[in-house]
């Protein structure tokens, strides 16, 4: 599609599609930087590898989690057998934590594979063939960069407009097959300090942070 009309249609078709997904190679990771003096350490996670939904989901993703300054890569596989980690190249039984890290990442998968990239937008403009970017409505995105950031607290429509007035940047980059399947989706975010009480408490350490949101897909099968 071309012309901001298109680019429109083709997002909410490309956003349409990513429930359809069955199966692919994700490329899922959030950095959140916060801004204050104090915690100045970004912190978040990385997800690389293959996934099939099904009536017994199957992947081997590797996660890497990031915090502290540090980061730590644990290989985890789900299988029909049930899960295991890959440590140094032997297969482990997952602790608690593993089995804790392997459903969040599942569920990681699933909401974004859920992203509504076309409710998300403000603009659109073309960046070439299949791509598209533009400002970001964050009133729209906010509950699942939320959910993705680990918050399980919920933004009400009038706290989500709240958030989006207290937004300095939000922008976001959008490529698609020529069916409509997402390539590549970056998301960029950069929250205010100066968010309502409720909704500072709401947010707790993502208040004046930066949210950077990469998820890219390879080879994904509806």
């Amino acid at each position: 599609g071309c012309g901001r009309g298109g680019l429109r249609e083709d997002l909410d078709a490309t956003g349409d599609t990513m429930r359809k997904i069955r199966a692919g190679v994700i490329d899922f990771s959030l950095l959140v930087t916060p801004h204050a003096a104090k915690a100045r350490n970004p912190f978040g996670w990385k997800l690389r590898g293959p996934f099939a939904f099904g009536d017994v989901p199957t992947a081997r993703v590797v996660y890497t989690q990031i915090a502290n300054g540090r980061s730590a890569d644990d290989t985890l596989v789900l299988d029909k057998a049930g899960g295991y980690a890959l440590v140094d190249g032997r297969r482990r039984s997952l602790t608690d934590s593993n089995l804790a890290e392997l459903r969040g990442s599942a569920q990681r998968v699933r909401t974004g594979g859920s992203i509504e990239i076309g409710k998300w937008i403000k603009s659109a403009s073309g960046c070439g063939e299949r791509c598209a970017r533009g400002e970001l409505d964050v009133a729209a995105a906010a509950n699942t960069l939320l959910e993705l950031a680990g918050s399980r607290r919920t933004l009400s429509d009038a706290e989500a407009d709240q958030l989006a007035k207290a937004t300095r940047n939000a922008t976001y980059r959008a490529e698609w097959t020529d069916e409509h399947l997402l390539r590549n989706l970056e998301v960029h975010v950069d929250l205010g300090f100066a968010s309502p009480p409720t909704l500072r408490e709401a947010l707790g350490k993502l208040v004046g942070a930066t949210f950077d949101l990469q998820l890219g897909m390879q080879h994904p099968r509806t």
